[in-house]
């Protein structure tokens, strides 16, 4: 049988919050033991989407959000079949309810629930690093801080890596001190692609690192919580269920890390360092 789950956009955003929808409806599938999925996409009551005040306000915005991020990212979860866009029915699963957000990821990796898959793994004739930075234009309190990453990338080179950049979307184009992929910064297929294929992946609390964690790759995030920022600080991170200071990840995968300190070069380096002696303990 094929179980269906309703993101509903009415209540959720269309952005990476969807990996955490993704993680509850692919272990509701599973307990319920159907065979596959379909996901019908919700349209919400202002212009297809939920009538709030966070970013992005333009709904065309929201709109390419929704097809360059969430459709792609639903067609990572491998028990997924089908995705409809129509106006969910009372009783379907994840109709009418908020899916998304750091409480219910958090619930869904201390069960294991890491299932996403990247269609095809880059390969490299060397182990590679992904930095993703975080550039936006929106709460850039939240924002990476760029030039101790591109000294702990020089550094992290330098021990034999070859490092890779993704910057964030409206920076793809521009030019940069260090190797960029351009294309990953704007293709999500693409982006998961390189981080299946990565050593590591590197960087601060956002989204994008979460297709990361949920694909069960070797990540490292610096810095997740922001003093201030919506729904990013540490009363928030801590109420939603991280440990808060911890090294470990939720669900405690030894491959998965959390530095809850500034993005320095020298937190950045300890922290790389912490999870590569623990990849090569494993190895």
């Amino acid at each position: 049988m094929t179980f269906t789950a309703v993101y509903d956009l009415d209540l959720s955003p269309p952005t990476y919050d969807a990996v955490a929808f993704l993680l509850a409806a692919e272990g509701m599938r599973r307990a319920n033991n159907e065979t596959d999925m379909e996901i019908v996409i919700s349209p919400g009551r202002r212009g297809g989407f939920r009538a709030d005040t966070l970013w992005p306000q333009d709904v065309a915005v929201r709109r390419k959000l929704l097809d360059a991020v969430v459709k792609p990212m639903f067609g990572l979860l491998p028990s997924v079949k089908s995705v409809v866009e129509r106006k969910g029915v009372s009783g379907e699963w994840g109709y009418g309810a908020s899916k998304y957000g750091a409480s219910t990821m958090v619930k869904c990796l201390n069960k294991g629930l890491r299932p996403l898959r990247a269609p095809q793994p880059v390969k490299m004739d060397r182990p590679y690093v992904t930095i993703t930075l975080r550039e936006a234009e929106h709460w850039p309190s939240r924002n990476s801080n760029v030039p101790e990453w591109l000294k702990a990338g020089a550094e992290i080179s330098g021990r034999g890596y070859r490092v890779i950049f993704i910057r964030d979307t409206h920076k793809a184009g521009e030019d940069f001190p260090a190797e960029t992929d351009r294309i990953a910064a704007i293709d999500l297929t693409h982006r998961a692609n390189l981080y299946a294929g990565a050593y590591m992946n590197l960087g601060t609390g956002n989204g994008p690192p979460l297709v990361s964690l949920a694909m069960d790759c070797p990540t490292l995030i610096v810095n997740p919580a922001r003093a201030g920022a919506i729904c990013c600080d540490e009363k928030y991170l801590a109420a939603s269920g991280f440990e808060v200071g911890s090294f470990n990840a939720p669900g405690n995968p030894p491959h998965q890390g959390y530095v809850w300190k500034p993005d320095t070069e020298e937190n950045i380096l300890s922290g790389f360092v912490i999870l590569r002696d623990r990849l090569r303990e494993a190895a």
